[in-house]
């Protein structure tokens, strides 16, 4: 056990101290370490109830210093001093450290005889400690924290009495400590639950049993409009209450107090005159007896909650009226199909009263064999699907219709159709779809002319030649004469194939798309500008379709088109067939069912579309041509076929990266017909020096020799970059130069204007075999007599290159 004792210790110094005698071990320097922290007493500032124990200690003992210090790991600090000036002082100089070991009081008589302090700088310099009696503060743990002790700069003895009064106040300074300590703890835990009570997004208050404020949290203060709980700390809610609600508040904290539970819904006008409507969950506060001392009341602003149901009430009425009014038949149903409620216009779309339908089904409405496809729908619906149809259906009168159905299923399980009638909107697609046809066959024939031109200035003027070397009585004469007329016959007939469009008649039949696209190779040849190069990868053999080969032509045709029409400044277009088979449930083309396809494809490096664009493309009449320039049937005609036909239709595209249509038609048994093959495609056109520019051999060779029967000296060129290098090496003038207008890397328009450059005073001869609107576009038709229109006679080729040499200088 410990016990205190007297001890005569070296140099004559009396020490009051511990003694070993059993039991248990003190605390660990680790845990009294710990404990000191509990206390949060180190670096604090100076308080008077500790100030006045150090001075006390000082008059009781009769000695000019006394300390309350505390020992850390490196230092002994000092709470309170009297007549000491250092604040803390190094934990190896420390009589306190010596002091903290000890279970009573520490004393040391004389330091300097001391051989564990003489050392010390507090010995040997200021203050010139001699006398040190120290008193331990143990914490009710059993922790030494520090010490209170009594030091003189004189030798003297401790006496009995002054080691009472040590310990007596040791005892007082742990007591304050304890006290501060919870009083500390009590202000955190309060700072918490104020900090909770004032983190509460919803308002938090407790009311008297009159109703006035006791408490309340910032949210509250907030939803009131105060600024402070002073405001209205003590005062009543009741006046912020709108009026006919405040008597319903009365009573709901009339029950509170008698030891029930209740909720409110009601509107305020704030100190500030926001009105907010609340919604307050109450309940009684009860002490330790179980009576009720408070109202605590959880509040939450439900203002937009209001606002919903009121717009939610508004807009049920707004939806009746709709549903009234509304010039679609609206048709609500159970799950099973039988009609719950439908609106006027289903009446006047089905002939049938409100109450006659409310006895049938939608199965009574359609026809037989469309009843199936009735039934699958309502399953689709009942999943949870969105669904579009098309259905025929009959009125009361017997009149068959078709229509159009837009479905979904509601959140209450039950189905709401919009339904109206297309039966006169499917008469007219048909017509629509005509009107693309001759809209694509109007190109065809603006291609086919294009071409038939340049044959045709050719044969014409190659028999103007062979005529004109003949003598009148030659043989040949009339059959040359033949030839000529003959190609100014055609000539005719390809101006009348400008204007033609005829309706025909299409059936379906077993199909090879390559085949197919390369009958049309001649005609795409010539439908799309040289500008664009035309390229294919068609795979040879091929399965067989089965389609109408018409509509499978337009469809070439108008996607063909469509990619002409996204590469205004040239580009690649690429048809593209082959085998594919796809697997069950392939992410990319869900829609249709696994199994053999024939894929064609059509690409082009033009502008790309936005997906925007890209989701409207296949609606009618949709374009993003300028007014004029199409019709917007072109797209949805390819989609309308495609469907017919069994397959499916993706188009991928991205702004500036072109489009890809991927077409997926169904493959079949069977061998596909023979077929003539298309027509040899032929290239286009080409007068003191002429430059002649034409990237058509023959027509270039035959305009070439009509310039020299002429007396012309001609320069001739295949393309723009040739003719460019032709007239910078030229030594001499070049007075005029003959160009086509189309041709593949530079046009003629542009040839013209790169070669004005250095030759300011040349004039321009335009030729072209397009229609006008073809070269409308690159903007030759500015001054007719600047340009030829192919087919030309070496006789009107002459005459106009003439007229042009002997204008007046510009």
């Amino acid at each position: 056990m410990l016990r205190s004792s007297t001890i005569r210790g070296p140099g004559g110094r009396m020490q009051m101290g511990r003694e070993e005698g059993g039991g248990s071990s003190p605390p660990s320097e680790e845990d009294r370490l710990a404990a000191l922290r509990r206390y949060a007493v180190l670096d604090t500032p100076s308080e008077q109830v500790f100030d006045d124990l150090a001075g006390l200690a000082v008059r009781l003992c009769g000695t000019p210093i006394a300390l309350i210090s505390f020992v850390d790991e490196q230092r002994q600090w000092s709470k309170s001093r009297v007549g000491f000036e250092a604040v803390e002082t190094p934990r190896q100089f420390s009589f306190c450290d010596r002091a903290i070991r000890q279970s009573d009081i520490f004393v040391v008589n004389d330091a300097s005889r001391d051989e564990r302090f003489a050392a010390s700088p507090l010995v040997t310099g200021p203050p010139g400690i001699r006398f040190y009696a120290a008193a331990p503060l143990v914490a009710p743990a059993g922790e030494a924290l520090g010490t209170l002790c009594i030091m003189d700069r004189v030798p003297r003895e401790l006496t009995p009495s002054q080691a009472h009064s040590l310990r007596v106040l040791a005892r007082q300074v742990v007591t304050q400590l304890e006290l501060r300590r919870r009083s500390l703890e009590l202000a955190e835990r309060e700072r918490l639950l104020r900090t909770i009570f004032d983190s509460e997004p919803e308002c938090v208050k407790l009311l008297d049993s009159d109703g006035s404020v006791r408490m309340m949290n910032r949210a509250g203060l907030k939803m009131i409009e105060a600024d402070s709980l002073e405001q209205i700390a003590g005062q009543r809610l009741y006046p912020l209450i709108a009026p006919e609600q405040r008597a319903a508040f009365v009573a709901l904290t009339d029950r509170i107090f008698h030891g029930e539970t209740g909720s409110l819904e009601f509107r305020i006008t704030g100190l500030k005159g926001a009105t907010r409507w609340l919604e307050t969950r109450a309940a009684p506060l009860r002490d330790e007896a179980g009576e009720v001392r408070a109202l605590l009341g959880i509040t939450r602003e439900i203002t937009e909650r209001k606002k919903a149901d009121a717009a939610l009430r508004e807009s049920e009425n707004n939806f009746r009226m709709l549903f009234e009014q509304a010039t679609e038949g609206i048709f609500v149903t159970d799950p099973e199909g039988r009609f719950v409620d439908v609106n006027p216009a289903a009446c006047t779309l089905t002939g049938y009263t409100r109450e006659e339908i409310a006895a049938m089904t939608v199965a009574d409405l359609v026809l037989p064999e469309e009843v199936p496809r009735v039934a699958s729908a309502i399953a689709e619906l009942s999943a949870g699907h969105v669904i579009t149809g098309e259905w025929r259906a009959r009125r009361k009168d017997g009149c068959i219709y078709i229509v159009e159905v837009s479905a979904k299923r509601l959140a209450d399980g039950r189905l709401r159709a919009f339904a109206r009638d297309i039966t006169e909107r499917t008469q007219l697609q048909a017509q629509l779809l005509q009107a693309q046809k001759m809209e694509s066959l109007g190109r065809l024939a603006g291609g086919i002319a294009h071409d038939f031109n340049n044959l045709l200035t050719v044969i014409n003027g190659t028999a103007d030649f062979a005529i004109a070397d003949l003598p009148d009585a030659a043989a040949l004469r009339d059959d040359l004469e033949q030839i000529r007329l003959a190609g100014e016959r055609a000539a005719s007939l390809t101006r009348q194939l400008l204007a033609m469009s005829r309706q025909q008649i299409l059936k379906p039949e077993v199909l090879d798309l390559t085949a197919v696209v390369r009958r049309m190779e001649g005609m795409l040849r010539r439908l799309i500008p040289e500008h664009i190069d035309l390229a294919f990868s068609l795979s040879d053999p091929l399965g067989s379709v089965n389609a109408d080969p018409s509509q499978i032509e337009q469809v070439v045709l108008n996607l063909a088109v469509n990619a002409q029409d996204a590469m205004p400044d040239g580009g690649t277009l690429t048809i593209e067939t082959r085998d594919v088979d796809l697997g069950v449930g392939s992410a990319a083309h869900p829609n249709l069912a696994p199994g053999r396809y024939v894929l064609l494809s059509v690409r082009d490096t033009g502008m790309g579309m936005d997906e925007g664009t890209r989701k409207q493309i296949f609606e009618p009449f949709f374009t993003t041509k300028e007014p004029g320039k199409g019709t917007g049937l072109g797209l949805p005609t390819v989609y309308g076929i495609v469907k017919q036909s069994g397959g499916g239709i993706w188009v991928s595209s991205e702004p500036g990266k072109g489009s890809t249509f991927t077409i997926h038609l169904p493959r079949v048994d069977g061998v596909p017909r023979e077929a003539p093959s298309a027509h040899p495609a032929v290239p286009v056109p080409g007068t003191e020096t002429i430059l002649l520019v034409e990237d058509e051999p023959a027509l270039r060779a035959l305009t070439k020799r009509i310039l020299h029967s002429a007396g012309y000296q001609v320069l001739e060129a295949a393309n723009g970059l040739d003719a460019l290098r032709l007239a910078e090496q030229h030594r001499g003038t070049v007075h005029l130069m003959i160009t086509d207008v189309v041709m593949p890397g530079m046009n003629g328009r542009e040839l013209a204007e790169r070669l004005s450059r250095f030759a300011p005073r040349m004039r321009v001869l335009f030729t072209s075999g397009y229609t006008d609107d073809s070269i409308l576009r690159l903007g030759v038709l500015d001054d007719a007599s600047r340009f030829l229109n192919k087919p030309y006679t070496p006789s009107e080729l002459r005459r106009r290159v003439r007229d042009l040499l002997d204008a007046p200088k510009p």
